[in-house]
């Protein structure tokens, strides 16, 4: 077993998954889990409450641990997919992303990908990036959530990747799908790309609760250059103070693709 302990400042006792034991003494928690079988749910555990600390350090590790216990044991407890529609498919659409880009560049995709979604790209490294879109669109558009992620002015290449999928009782679920993505890679990435998706809140034990079935389209990858249909990140600053979180949705169907292999 994994023995965590810490301040509690709280009477009440957090709900959590019926396999983890919570106690309390003088003000201080022991939360025992069953090692190895939970060990992916405990980094998810852990990658929860730290992220959300980075966010607000101002709450406190009695609040943090409530909200993380509390999601956990939703995901564990939950009548329908432990991961909501639009969070599976950036997830599928990321994949595919780092499965590529894994096959032609090697580790460094994966060492560059950012599943938490609080980098500005999805995968970054020196010379270019990859922002993954998944969408159901047809015909086929994207939601740009931040205008830099298409700024084509950096210093690096910017690709989009635009998975098109949609429900289909015909399709699978999004662990069978991620086997079939990773069953091509070797232990030691197969192992990164679980942890990776451990901090997102995705584990083996989970998989028997997924009931959605995706079909998976294409994955196309359009470079954005000065002559893309994207919002000119130059005129951001002259934008009212008033103006904050520009979002819009960018109509891709008609922008040429290349093979991922002869941009990155």
């Amino acid at each position: 077993q994994i023995i965590i302990s810490g301040e509690w400042e709280d009477s009440t006792h957090p709900r959590r998954p019926e396999w983890i034991d919570f106690s309390e003494n003088s003000g201080i928690f022991y939360l025992s889990i069953p090692y190895p079988n939970h060990l992916l749910s405990i980094i998810s555990l852990i990658f929860e409450v730290w992220n959300s600390r980075q966010e607000n350090p101002s709450r406190t590790l009695t609040d943090l641990l409530h909200e993380a216990l509390e999601n956990l044991s939703r995901r564990w407890s939950s009548s329908g997919d432990p991961i909501g529609l639009e969070r599976q498919m950036g997830l599928i659409g990321e994949i595919v992303a780092v499965r590529d880009a894994t096959d032609i560049v090697g580790n460094i995709a994966i060492d560059s990908w950012d599943p938490d979604s609080r980098a500005l790209y999805d995968i970054d490294t020196d010379q270019w990036v990859i922002e993954a879109k998944a969408t159901r669109s047809d015909p086929e558009s994207v939601w740009i959530s931040n205008p830099y992620q298409v700024d084509f002015t950096i210093n690096k290449r910017i690709i989009l990747a635009i998975t098109r999928m949609n429900l289909s009782q015909e399709g699978r679920t999004m662990p069978e799908i991620f086997d079939n993505l990773i069953a091509t890679m070797d232990s030691e990435q197969q192992s990164k790309i679980k942890i990776l998706l451990a901090t997102q809140g995705y584990v083996e034990d989970l998989r028997n609760r997924f009931s959605s079935r995706w079909e998976i389209h294409s994955t196309r990858y359009v470079p954005i250059s000065s002559e893309s249909p994207v919002m000119p990140c130059s005129i951001l600053p002259e934008m009212p103070s008033q103006v904050s979180n520009i979002t819009y949705r960018l109509s891709s169907s008609e922008m040429e693709d290349a093979e991922l292999a002869d941009l990155i």
